[in-house]
């Protein structure tokens, strides 16, 4: 329903729990919603957050606070040998994306994050 959404047609969500506001069993993470902007850093930590948070909420416990982290994160590839990017304000040299995302271009372990056994960043979540 558009009360739930911001002007940019995002979830509107408390951004310490995920939850949407006004609706206490209903959580929008990613770019579904106005939490941080929408990239996979961001909601790779929203999953690692919200996955025991959950688990909190229907036991009844208190749930814990999302910290969310804006530090800039960028990195590019341009054909198999090259790439650049950045970390907060540090410049990553192309040798690094390569031997990070270049080689295989986050394919060697798609699979894994298809059966749900790994996220972006974490291997045993």
């Amino acid at each position: 329903p558009a009360a739930l959404l911001d002007a940019d047609s995002s979830e509107k969500v408390d951004c310490d729990t995920l939850q949407a506001t006004g609706h206490a069993n209903v959580f929008a993470l990613g770019d579904a919603s106005n939490a941080q902007t929408a990239n996979g850093k961001h909601a790779d930590a929203q999953v690692r957050f919200l996955a025991p948070a959950m688990q909190d909420r229907l036991a009844g416990r208190t749930m814990p606070t999302y910290k969310a982290d804006d530090t800039f994160v960028f990195a590019v590839t341009l054909g198999r040998y090259r790439g650049t990017g950045q970390v907060g304000s540090w410049r990553l040299w192309g040798w690094i994306i390569r031997m990070a995302i270049g080689k295989h271009m986050g394919t060697d372990y798609a699979p894994e994050i298809a059966a749900g056994n790994r996220t972006m960043t974490e291997k045993k979540w």
